[in-house]
C-alpha cells in the first residue's frame, strides 16, 4: 500500500499554543522533504475525533490494491485509509461527487472501479448510468452494457440532449412522487414494494461527465443544464460525478452544490486550493493517491488509495452484463421512451 503513514510523532495542540505550534511545523515541511527524500509530506491540523494533529510520510515502496479484494460487501468503495482499512460509501446516500487531479494521476481508473463496483452489485433494473466521454475512448469498455442509460455521449451536441433528457425524466418522477405522496426516491420505491407495484420501482441514475472543461466553456445551455440538475436531482435519485484536470472549471457555483470532494495529485498549488481548501494535492504521490472532503470524514480531507481495476479484469467482469440488444432508456435521435 503506497500510501501507507508513517507516524513520526503526534503534538498535544493546547489552545494557548496552537496557532504558534502551527505555523512552526509548517515552515518545517520542506525539511521534513529533504531528510526523508520524499516529496509526499502532509501535515493534517485535525485528526477527527481527537485533540492531535499529524504529519503523514508516504512509505517508500509500494503495492496496487485490486478490485477484486474490495468489491464484494460494498456498494461502492471508497479506498484504503493510513490505517489500511478499507472504507465504502453508500452512493444512496450521497449526493455530487467532484473528482479533480492532473493527467495520469488516477481520476479515470477510479471512476472505473467505482462505477464496475456499482454495476456489480446492482441489477440494471436498479441501477442506470450516463456516460459523458468527449475523448471517446476513455469509458469504451462499458460500451454495450445493459446498466446504460443510453449510448455513451462522445460529443458536445450528444452530452447536451443527455442532460437534457435526464432532466425531462427528473422532473417527470417529481410529478410522480407528488401523486404518490412520496418526496424522494427511496420513499417511493419503499411505498411500491409494500404496495407489490414492482414494475413501478425506479432505478437510481448516475451520470459521469469526465474532462467536463470543454463543455463548460463552449456551452452555456449545458452549463445551465448542469446546474439544474446539481441543484435540484439528488431527491428524484439522480447523481451527478464530475471530473477535469483543471480546477477552475469548478467555479463557485458548482462547487458549492457538491459536497463530496476527490482529488488526485495536482500539479498546481492553486488547483488543490480550489477542490479542497489547501495544498496538500500537490504532495500526493499519483497513481491512485487521493484525499477525499466529504462530511463523513469531519473538516480536513482524508487520504486515501484507491483500488485498481485492470482492463482485463473489467472486460472479464462485463462480458456477463453486456447485450447486443441493449434496451436504452433513451438515445439521441428519438426522445425518451
Amino acid at each position: 500500500f503506497e500510501t501507507l503513514l508513517a507516524e513520526i510523532r503526534e503534538i498535544r495542540l493546547s489552545e494557548r499554543r496552537f496557532y504558534q505550534k502551527i505555523t512552526d511545523i509548517l515552515k518545517a515541511i520542506d525539511d521534513l522533504k529533504t531528510t526523508f527524500s520524499n516529496q509526499s509530506v502532509i501535515f493534517n491540523r485535525y485528526n477527527s475525533g481527537t485533540p492531535y494533529g499529524s504529519i503523514q510520510i508516504s512509505n517508500d515502496s509500494f503495492s496496487y490494491i485490486e478490485f477484486n479484494e474490495l468489491v464484494k460487501p460494498y456498494e461502492f468503495i471508497l479506498g484504503i485509509d493510513s490505517d489500511n482499512k478499507f472504507t465504502e460509501l453508500n452512493i444512496s446516500k450521497m449526493s455530487h461527487i467532484l473528482i479533480g487531479g492532473s493527467s495520469g494521476s488516477g481520476k479515470t481508473a477510479f471512476i472505473h472501479q467505482m462505477i464496475a463496483s456499482l454495476i456489480v452489485k446492482n441489477p440494471c433494473e436498479c441501477l442506470k448510468v450516463g456516460i459523458i466521454d468527449l475523448k471517446m475512448f476513455a469509458f469504451g469498455v462499458f460500451e454495450g452494457l445493459k446498466h446504460l442509460l443510453c449510448p455513451i455521449a462522445k460529443t458536445k451536441k450528444e452530452a447536451e440532449i443527455l442532460l437534457q433528457n435526464v432532466i425531462s425524466l427528473m422532473d417527470k418522477r417529481y410529478k410522480i412522487f407528488m401523486e404518490n405522496g412520496c418526496i424522494n426516491l427511496e420513499e417511493y420505491n419503499i411505498k411500491m414494494r409494500s404496495l407489490r407495484n414492482y414494475n413501478m420501482i425506479m432505478p437510481r441514475i448516475i451520470i459521469v461527465v469526465d474532462e467536463i472543461d470543454d463543455l463548460l466553456e463552449s456551452s452555456k445551455d449545458f452549463y445551465n443544464n448542469l446546474y439544474m440538475l446539481l441543484t435540484k436531482s439528488r431527491a428524484a435519485g439522480i447523481n451527478i460525478i464530475l471530473s477535469s484536470q483543471n480546477a477552475k472549471s469548478f467555479n463557485t457555483m458548482i462547487r458549492v452544490n457538491i459536497p463530496t470532494k476527490i482529488c488526485f495529485r495536482t500539479l498546481k498549488e492553486e488547483d488543490s486550493r480550489i477542490i479542497l481548501g489547501n495544498n496538500n494535492a500537490c504532495n500526493l504521490l499519483g497513481r491512485g493517491d487521493m484525499l477525499v472532503l466529504d462530511d463523513k470524514f469531519g473538516y480536513e480531507p482524508k487520504r486515501f488509495q484507491s483500488p485498481f481495476i485492470s482492463p482485463n479484469e473489467t472486460e472479464y467482469q462485463f462480458s456477463f452484463l453486456k447485450s447486443d440488444e441493449t434496451q436504452y432508456v433513451f438515445d439521441f435521435e428519438n426522445k425518451n421512451r
